[in-house]
């Protein structure tokens, strides 16, 4: 494989169903190259170990191209093409989903519109944020060490929830913000209905198990709403690229709504452009260049 780079490439075509799938494989063939040489039979009289690298290092460099061409093209990546779902439309269906569980209370509706309400009337966070988020009610409510968030209903008027273990919170410290006052009226309608101490649980009440669970949940209900293979990172895809071209947002507006998600705005551009990180963690993003008339790149570090 790593000896015949063309017939390799022939067999990764017919595979890799995106470009940035491809520059994937073609990434960890050059990091067995690099980390682990004794790993590969170089056969007499053939090409020598600093030969094949050079090949594929080329090889690497076009497949980086090819994502690179169609980000500053402004088109969506094919994974995002096939799996499109506009911001606007899940804006919507959050709309019908609020009707809906107002209309017939059912215990799934219900909870279909909390479900959708932490993806739109706040930032679209990553699924294990809330998989065991606390609802705290009262004074004697404490949370447990493990629980990912909590959602504070104490004080009318001064809801919040806070997200105190998610993926970066190492670099971007605890989340906190204030509930808006729609996302408030649908919590207190539905645990008047539904009480629980989980945000969002097993029918029998009890917290999701792990976070795999909570995603497999997610999908399937993501995947009701739609009609497509959905999962959060699809509408946090969603959400990253309209915000991105959004032009009445601010820079700053911009990077605090990166911030509500979860991660840095120059993560925020990866995730809307889908570009492939380089060996170091950093990549390449685009930004509209209104003197030009286009989009050109610079390189953005590796923290998240």
């Amino acid at each position: 494989m790593l000896l015949t780079p063309s017939a390799t490439m022939d067999a990764f075509a017919s595979k890799a169903k995106t470009r940035t799938a491809m520059y994937s494989l073609v990434q960890a063939l050059k990091a067995v190259l690099k980390h682990a040489p004794d790993a590969v039979e170089l056969p007499a009289g053939g090409p020598t170990l600093v030969q094949v690298s050079a090949k594929w290092t080329d090889i690497a460099t076009r497949a980086s191209e090819a994502v690179k061409e169609q980000v500053l093209s402004g088109e969506p990546s094919d994974r995002q093409a096939e799996a499109r779902l506009e911001w606007a439309r899940v804006f919507d269906q959050n709309a019908s989903l609020r009707a809906a569980a107002r209309e017939r209370p059912t215990r799934q509706a219900v909870d279909d519109m909390l479900l959708s309400d932490f993806y739109v009337l706040l930032e679209p966070r990553r699924v294990m944020d809330y998989s065991a988020a606390f609802v705290r009610l009262v004074d004697g409510d404490e949370p447990p060490e493990d629980a990912t968030a909590v959602v504070d209903l104490r004080t009318a008027g001064a809801e919040s929830v806070e997200v105190r273990r998610y993926k970066t919170v190492k670099s971007h410290g605890v989340w906190r913000a204030d509930l808006p006052k729609l996302l408030v009226a649908d919590l207190r309608f539905a645990l008047a209905l539904f009480p629980r101490t989980w945000l969002f649980a097993e029918r029998n009440g009890a917290r999701f198990k792990n976070s795999d669970r909570f995603s497999k949940f997610n999908c399937a209900r993501l995947a009701t709403w739609f009609g497509v293979d959905a999962t959060p990172t699809t509408l946090r895809h969603s959400r990253a690229t309209q915000v991105v071209v959004d032009p009445t947002l601010s820079l700053k507006e911009k990077h605090e709504i990166a911030q509500a998600m979860g991660h840095s705005y120059e993560t925020h551009m990866q995730y809307a452009f889908k570009i492939p990180r380089n060996a170091d963690g950093s990549f390449e993003i685009p930004v509209f260049d209104p003197e030009r008339g286009r989009y050109v790149v610079y390189l953005a570090s590796p923290s998240g």
